[in-house]
């Protein structure tokens, strides 16, 4: 496959950019609620050690994938509200950290969307949901 000439449009470097932060503020609100949940449990523990196991607790849970991948309250959110206006038919880029690619909308319900052109064969679709994907509307044509 020939690499992209063209570099990427601003709008999707830029949110390739924040899908690192939201990342991070995913993995926080996992420290925070982990934490919250254990000093409501242990209410005579010191604090600070608490924040201590939650931190522990959290890497141990983000070595397993499919809690890794479930767990996105904040990256879920924003994909939520970037996406909500997709309709098909329309382009839009599915943005990743690496990058962006082209895709086109073929159908949309709700909390998941159809979605061609991630994969070689352009006549699969891949449906995903709103909030394990970022997909960005594209500008004009």
């Amino acid at each position: 496959m020939v690499p992209s000439v063209r570099p990427l449009p601003a709008p999707v470097v830029l949110w390739s950019r924040r899908t690192r932060w939201l990342r991070g503020f995913d993995a926080a609100a996992g420290w925070l609620f982990i934490w919250v949940g254990a000093m409501a449990f242990a209410r005579q523990a010191d604090r600070g050690a608490l924040g201590v196991a939650a931190v522990v607790l959290l890497a141990l849970g983000a070595a397993v994938p499919p809690l890794r991948r479930w767990w996105r309250p904040v990256t879920g959110l924003t994909a939520l509200v970037v996406s909500w206006r997709l309709r098909p038919g329309e382009r839009a880029w599915w943005v990743t950290p690496a990058g962006g690619k082209l895709v086109l909308v073929t159908a949309c319900r709700a909390w998941r969307v159809v979605v061609v052109g991630v994969s070689d064969d352009s006549t699969e679709g891949v449906a995903v949901r709103r909030t394990h994907a970022l997909l960005v509307p594209a500008l004009g044509p």
